[in-house]
């Protein structure tokens, strides 16, 4: 005999399996935490939790078919959905803590964070002196902290040849973001660990583009006009 497929299946099929799935789910929050403690990739998890949601989702819609005759199918519907929305909702919790962490330097990562509301952000130095004669520049400070908890997460420098350069025009390769270790460390400190081969997060390498900084400037003129 040819097998049913979904769309054929029985209602009493589908209830079973719904069943099943929905006792499965814990166990896909529970294997997501794990890979979470193990700092797999974030974007890995999220993308099995939104399969598994699926999943759920689609045996909804199939058990929709029976919904106007039988009460039960009804409720197992809703049962299914919220489970979904809960793995996912899982998935994104897991994926905005790990973006969270302080030791690890992207901007694609901020822009994530920021366009949610996790990352508030505050100008705490601005044109500092560093250096002379040709290598004088000024420095503009950015802290960056998390919205929710006020918990400091990174900084973002921005260098500039004089005092009243405009906030986009920041020297070539003159905006990164760093770590508050390496903030607190100091450059000088960092470039020595550097040419003995300690190497840490490519700070130095790890540049800002007119986009990100761009966002940066807003949403910490947004924060001084709250506080103004």
């Amino acid at each position: 005999a040819q097998t049913l497929t979904t769309q054929e299946k029985a209602l009493p099929a589908l209830c079973a399996e719904a069943d099943q799935l929905l006792l499965g789910a814990d166990s896909h929050v529970a294997n997501a935490l794990r890979e979470e403690r193990e700092k797999i990739n974030p974007d890995n998890i999220v993308e099995t939790l939104e399969q598994k949601a699926k999943v759920l989702d689609e045996t909804a819609r199939q058990i929709e078919r029976f919904a106007d005759s039988n009460a039960d199918a009804v409720a197992l519907i809703q049962r299914l959905r919220e489970k979904s929305q809960g793995l996912q909702a899982v998935g994104e919790d897991i994926r905005i803590r790990i973006y969270k962490n302080k030791d690890f330097l992207s901007a694609d990562r901020l822009i994530y964070l920021i366009d949610r509301g996790h990352v508030s952000a505050l100008k705490s130095k601005s044109r500092l002196k560093r250096g002379k004669g040709k290598d004088r520049e000024y420095l503009d400070i950015y802290s960056l902290t998390d919205a929710q908890t006020r918990e400091p997460l990174w900084e973002a420098h921005f260098h500039y040849r004089a005092p009243d350069t405009p906030a986009l025009n920041f020297n070539v390769r003159g905006a990164h973001l760093k770590t508050l270790e390496q903030s607190a460390r100091g450059s000088m400190s960092q470039r020595r660990e550097e040419l003995a081969g300690r190497q840490h997060v490519a700070v130095w390498r790890h540049y800002l583009d007119g986009r990100t900084a761009q966002r940066i400037f807003d949403l910490a003129a947004t924060t001084t006009d709250r506080v103004m």
